[in-house]
């Protein structure tokens, strides 16, 4: 049991509707971006797209448990790190970060598509990146607040480029 979770959380490969969904990703993202630092907020639709790609990809998860390629503890470790970091991240939690329910929906819908070990490193970029990109989105925000959809555009690059180059 405790060897089949380490072997899902380091070794799952993508699969290539995963893989397409990341470069959908990348394109929703980069539009909601510009949208996000012209206006300090992208369009509802985004949200829509993201929660509904959410849940498409977690009933496709449940079909590759279904199926014996993914396994049930990989599957529940998965959904767990997506939840918990989720809430986490929520504006009214304010554990790791301060977010917006769209920010959120965003990054849940790129977390659908990894494994456990990368919704971890996801996260890790997230962090970096933004207090790295944080003083210069400032200048498109008011106060405090400021655009997050580039920082999540960006680590979606950054994840992607890990697991293309961890499975070439």
């Amino acid at each position: 049991m405790v060897k089949e979770i380490i072997l899902q959380l380091l070794f799952s490969e993508v699969t290539k509707i995963q893989f397409y969904g990341l470069i959908f990703l990348l394109g929703s993202f980069t539009v909601a971006s510009l949208s996000d630092l012209r206006r300090m907020a992208a369009q509802k639709d985004f949200m829509e797209v993201w929660l509904l790609f959410t849940v498409i990809i977690s009933l496709y998860d449940i079909y590759l448990v279904w199926n014996e390629t993914l396994t049930p503890s990989g599957f529940f470790l998965k959904w767990i790190l997506i939840v918990g970091f989720a809430l986490a991240s929520w504006k009214y939690v304010h554990f790791l970060f301060s977010l917006a329910d769209m920010d959120i929906a965003a990054i849940t819908s790129m977390a659908s598509l990894l494994s456990p070990f990368y919704i971890i490193v996801f996260y890790l970029l997230l962090l970096i990146l933004n207090h790295i990109m944080a003083p210069s989105l400032k200048k498109f925000g008011n106060g405090f607040l400021y655009p997050f959809l580039p920082v999540v555009f960006t680590s979606s690059v950054l994840i992607l480029i890990i697991v293309i180059l961890n499975f070439v």
